[in-house]
């Protein structure tokens, strides 16, 4: 343990000047998957996390990272869902932990999602208590809750003012998820108008929001709602238009068998000003009959200018989980992987 903590350590040097002098790129580490590219490249940065078991003594043994925040200094907010906490990064260190798991103020049952609001609080959406939590994220300590949230299948949230946006997604063969908005003080607001199912999915799986801007995606890669002015506004054409945007089901007695769609969209993230990426899939050819075995699972980052225009898209590695993707305005592109075991990887994005 004292070699790969000193390895890190080096990397997290890296890490810092690579912040601080955008023209510095480190090298990929032994064993550690680089992204193929396209049109862009990802120059790996840093590799956060260490190989272990949930309770040896080692703060960067992670359980299940499920979400990861970045702020404007470096500072990285990851959320563990394996433990119930996250775990705030300086330099490649954890520095100290916030929540755990409980029923009381500030602890999580199930947490899903971590986001820095622009006003610099830290919140927490908890699936399983229907909850979102407000921290101060420098001292970690609880500002306030938001309880009592229409569903337990909530899958992510994002602050604009006093709302906070949340992407719902209902548990039925024939609903997809959905955007609505609540207050702190219990008041319900109204998402995007649902398009129509020929053109579009209904609904979004992922949101983001980024100096008082606020998108949400839809599961068609290419396409997601903007709030702006009060209303939500369509961005963007889908990359694969001639993909089936329903999911199919089969329905026996007793079970009901779902089909992923041929496309996905598992993240969106704001990249600095001119950039929106999403963390998207394409599985080409399945159907209800075919299911999973032999389909070509490809992973990717699909990038797009603010109003929608394609850019370039990226393969990334199949140990990336599909639902964690943060973005800096200085290029950096954060990702969560689960094997051989959990930790962040942290990208740069760059020309090819």
């Amino acid at each position: 343990m004292p070699r790969e903590r000193a390895a890190r350590r080096r990397s997290a040097a890296g890490l810092a000047a690579a912040v601080a002098l955008p023209g510095l790129l480190v090298s990929c580490a032994e064993g550690t998957p680089e992204a193929a590219s396209s049109a862009l490249r990802l120059e790996l940065v840093d590799s956060i996390g260490v190989a272990g078991l949930p309770g040896e003594p080692e703060d960067l043994i992670f359980g299940r990272l499920t979400s990861v925040a970045i702020t404007e200094d470096g500072v990285m907010y990851a959320l563990d869902a394996g433990a119930d906490r996250v775990a705030v990064i300086r330099d490649g260190e954890v520095v100290r932990f916030i929540g755990g798991s409980g029923e009381g103020p500030g602890e999580f049952g199930a947490p899903s999602d971590v986001a820095v609001a622009d006003d610099g609080r830290l919140s927490v959406l908890d699936r399983d208590r229907a909850k979102v939590t407000r921290f101060d994220r420098s001292s970690g300590e609880l500002i306030d809750e938001r309880s009592g949230l229409w569903s337990r299948n909530l899958v992510a949230h994002r602050f604009r003012g006093d709302t906070i946006w949340l992407a719902t997604s209902f548990v039925r063969s024939d609903t997809l998820p959905v955007l609505r908005g609540a207050t702190m003080g219990g008041r319900e607001v109204a998402g995007p108008p649902h398009p129509d199912p020929d053109r579009d999915f209904t609904g979004v799986t992922s949101l983001d929001a980024v100096s008082g801007r606020l998108v949400a995606s839809t599961p068609r890669p290419g396409v997601w709602w903007e709030l702006a002015g009060g209303e939500w506004t369509r961005v963007g054409s889908p990359m694969f238009p001639d993909e089936p945007p329903e999911i199919d089901t089969r329905v026996r007695p007793g079970l009901i068998e779902v089909t992923p769609s041929p496309v996905g969209v598992g993240e969106i993230a704001i990249a600095g000003d001119s950039l929106v990426i999403q963390l998207a899939r394409h599985w080409p050819g399945i159907t209800p009959e075919s299911g999973l075995e032999g389909i070509d699972r490809q992973y990717f980052l699909a990038i797009f200018d603010v109003g929608g225009d394609f850019v370039g898209r990226i393969d990334v590695p199949d140990a990336v989980w599909n639902g964690c993707l943060e973005a800096g305005g200085d290029g950096l592109v954060v990702l969560c992987a689960r094997d051989p075991y959990p930790r962040l990887l942290v990208y740069r994005l760059v020309p090819e």
